[in-house]
């Protein structure tokens, strides 16, 4: 098990957010840090969004690895898509979808 440290008020509105999403319809919510800034985000999205399996979780437009985790097979580079197979930081941006908020 992990634990994820957040500040009270970050994780606050991400309950919320995530509380407010499953109230809706849609397959996925996109959440963004309010400082995330990505250059031509859908377009970037549409070229790699197919190289995403099709059970993913959670997919971070964002993170902080150790390099040198890779080599015992805590990532794994496939198609410009990481596979974490073990901790990280940063959470400026991430996609869930409908089993991964609840």
């Amino acid at each position: 098990m992990y634990i994820i440290v957040f500040q009270p008020a970050a994780l606050f509105m991400v309950l919320i957010l995530v509380e407010t999403f499953l109230k809706t319809n849609n397959k996925y919510a996109i959440i963004f840090e309010d400082d995330m800034e990505i250059d031509d985000f859908k377009n970037k999205l549409n070229k790699h969004i197919k190289n995403v399996p099709r059970d993913w979780d959670v997919i971070l437009l964002q993170y902080s690895i150790d390099k040198n985790k890779g080599k015992d097979g805590k990532f794994e580079l496939n198609n410009n898509i990481l596979k974490i197979n073990g901790n990280f930081t940063g959470t400026a941006g991430y996609i869930i979808n409908r089993n991964s908020a609840k």
